[in-house]
């Protein structure tokens, strides 16, 4: 959680008070941190991301970063590699049948065909507030 929530903080460009409030109203962030559900309350004090940076040398941050270059890079070769070898690569159309999906990256190898996984979780706080329903 400390490195995702540095992670977070740096890519945004956020102070650590900006940083905890946006982890506290963000599912996708709370899930990038690894919560098991959304949470409305605040996952730790402000004054915690001091300590978060005083565990992360440098060079620690470039080793992670190289870790997951080269985990995100083997991925992409092995559902690369997976993809059956067609010679009509020539035919229109044909890059449609060859395109990775995101579920080929991510679902487990093993996991039963056609049987739904994961968890969606749905916000509706952006919804227009002028929609009107019409019964028949």
């Amino acid at each position: 959680m400390a490195f995702g929530a540095l992670f977070i903080k740096q890519r945004l460009g956020l102070t650590d008070e900006e940083s905890v409030e946006q982890i506290r109203e963000n599912a996708y962030m709370q899930f990038f941190l690894g919560f098991a559900g959304y949470s409305s309350k605040a996952p730790f004090d402000p004054s915690m991301m001091v300590h978060f940076r005083k565990r992360f040398s440098e060079e620690d941050l470039k080793r992670i970063n190289e870790l997951i270059a080269e985990r995100g890079k083997a991925m992409v070769i092995e559902a690369v590699s997976s993809l059956p070898d067609d010679d009509d690569s020539g035919a229109p159309g044909a890059d449609a049948a060859t395109q990775i999906s995101l579920d080929d990256l991510v679902k487990p190898a093993d996991w039963p065909q056609g049987k739904n996984w994961g968890t969606l979780t749905i916000d509706a706080s952006c919804t227009p507030a002028d929609i009107t329903i019409r019964l028949i």
